[in-house]
């Protein structure tokens, strides 16, 4: 599954409504009823929402949910925290609300509960397109939903959270989300560690963004689905052997460091390899050929590390870990 940054993700939506055609209104409906859909799933109708919206179209896409939940039976109270501007589409979903929509302008006006039924609350502030740190009641309302202790479904994306890269953002304005519902692709902030943590569990939501565009655009980044691997797994026949599967020579380990070479072993043996050489200094020898019996081991003529020269006859050779960083090392490993 590619990884789009936030320029790649917006020209998607653009080409998408273009080339369908779809409006950008009804593609906004379309990824609300993907969350509306995940929330079915998910939650009971007695569970009580507050929804908390900017005036961007990531409010836009949280009025939209907020109406097919109300119209579905769930109870939710909406609020609305005044940004620069109303974007077209939110304009569009706030006329259509079926329930009162409340003004959150400070943290002061952060809505109370019933303490017997604690609400999940559901973040629409701020969407993938930001682009600086928030600041002002922004950042005071985000703190405060923080230290709510509530559980929280972010859209898209955690509010104060940016799409790409958060190395200069600050740690503390963002939302930190139980859930976050991403359109279409996971953002590569959600796989880094300045805000991976900020994100809780992701689920991808397929929106229907135009499969030409996507098959065309080149990244630099994917993200492994089980999808993806499926098609590389490969079912064995009556007759056939570990021969039919290929072999593997995995130069590996050094004296104090062969659980690198076992770990390495275990996981080429697990992802199917049918023979197994693992190249190892004479050190490894009675641990490897006890904690992978599956392996043959060929010895290397150092005692503690990798020396001399390599020669062998194999197409497929992977080569590291453990080895250590030694002079000897470093010679063989050019040869």
């Amino acid at each position: 599954m590619k990884i789009l940054n936030k320029a790649q993700i917006q020209a998607a939506d653009h080409y998408t409504i273009a080339n369908e055609p779809i409006s950008s209104l009804d593609l906004m409906e379309r990824a609300a009823e993907k969350c509306f859909e995940w929330i079915e799933k998910s939650y009971h109708k007695q569970d009580f929402f507050i929804l908390i919206c900017g005036t961007g179209n990531n409010g836009g896409d949280g009025l939209a949910l907020a109406r097919m939940m109300y119209q579905s039976g769930y109870h939710i109270r909406c609020f609305e925290l005044p940004l620069s501007k109303e974007s077209i589409d939110y304009q569009s979903n706030k006329q259509r609300l079926p329930l009162p929509l409340c003004v959150l302008e400070t943290k002061d006006d952060f809505p109370e509960w019933d303490k017997e039924k604690t609400p999940i609350l559901i973040d629409a502030l701020l969407g993938s397109g930001l682009n600086k740190p928030v600041v002002g009641s922004v950042f005071e309302i985000i703190q405060k939903i923080n230290l709510s202790g509530l559980e929280i479904i972010s859209i898209d994306i955690p509010s104060g959270v940016s799409g790409d890269f958060n190395d200069t953002n600050p740690s503390n304005g963002g939302i930190c989300a139980t859930h976050t519902l991403s359109f279409q692709f996971p953002k590569m902030a959600f796989l880094l560690p300045e805000r991976g943590n900020h994100i809780g569990t992701f689920h991808i939501l397929d929106i229907g963004l135009h499969p030409e565009f996507i098959n065309k655009m080149t990244v630099p980044f994917t993200f492994t689905t089980r999808k993806d691997l499926l098609p590389l797994i490969k079912q064995p026949k009556k007759f056939d052997h570990k021969g039919t599967f290929g072999q593997l020579l995995l130069i590996a380990g050094s004296e104090g460091k062969m659980g690198a070479a076992i770990l390495a072993a275990k996981a080429a043996m697990h992802s199917g390899v049918g023979k197994l050489t693992i190249h190892s200094p004479k050190c490894g020898l009675k641990i490897l050929q006890t904690s992978v019996i599956e392996a043959m081991v060929e010895l290397n003529k150092g005692e503690k590390q990798l020396k001399g020269t390599f020669k062998g006859d194999y197409k497929i050779i992977a080569i590291g870990p453990g080895i250590g960083t030694g002079a000897a090392t470093a010679s063989f490993l050019e040869t």
